[in-house]
């Protein structure tokens, strides 16, 4: 037996202030399925909800907007790391006004602004999609940085914490060089795939 119910929409009665959801949903370690939506809350600036799978009761986890944690936009779902915390990115807010990288617990504590996406040069700006690897590493992908500004690659969970790959006017295929947001430089593993 199948049954679809709608979560979100314009009409009938509304189970979250949230619009447009924006990513794929993530089943955490509770058994509750979790996603991101572009607009609605409180400050229209969307936000994450929480799903029973069971009684498909919706609740919104945490809204966006204001204050200093506040994040606008979020988008690509979530996923939830080993540490228990559901990271996500942005499109929008942060000090650049060109999306973070952030974390917040499955309740809604514990929000936290990881990182600012374009606040400096080679940090990239406006993340996109990203997913959580086997290695509890989360990767993802950035729509503009790197070498010709044409987008990069970023990875958190590992020294640097938080760090961005670019081409450095090479092709991937010859090696990237990996940037910390502090700017120290670390050399490509001798390992990398040739693509």
């Amino acid at each position: 037996n199948y049954r679809f119910r709608r979560l979100f929409g314009i009409s009938g009665p509304r189970p979250s202030s949230l619009n447009y959801l924006t990513g794929p949903l993530w089943e955490g370690t509770d058994g509750a399925l979790y996603g991101t939506a572009g607009s609605g809350g409180p400050n229209d600036q969307g936000g994450l909800f929480r799903v029973d799978k069971g009684s498909f009761e919706v609740t919104d986890i945490y809204p966006s907007g204001g204050g200093e944690q506040a994040i606008r936009r979020p988008i690509g779902g979530v996923v939830q790391r080993r540490d228990g915390f559901l990271y996500g990115v942005t499109e929008r807010g942060g000090n650049a006004d060109a999306g973070v990288f952030y974390r917040v617990r499955p309740d809604g504590t514990g929000a936290e602004i990881i990182h600012h996406f374009g606040d400096g040069p080679d940090t990239g700006e406006i993340p996109y999609y990203f997913v959580l690897g086997g290695d509890d590493v989360i990767y993802g992908s950035l729509q503009r940085g790197g070498a010709y500004g044409r987008g990069a690659l970023f990875r958190y969970g590992e020294t640097p914490v938080l760090a961005v790959e670019r081409a450095n006017g090479h092709p991937l295929a010859n090696g990237t060089e990996t940037i910390d947001f502090g700017k120290k430089e670390w050399g490509a593993p001798p390992e990398s795939v040739t693509l």
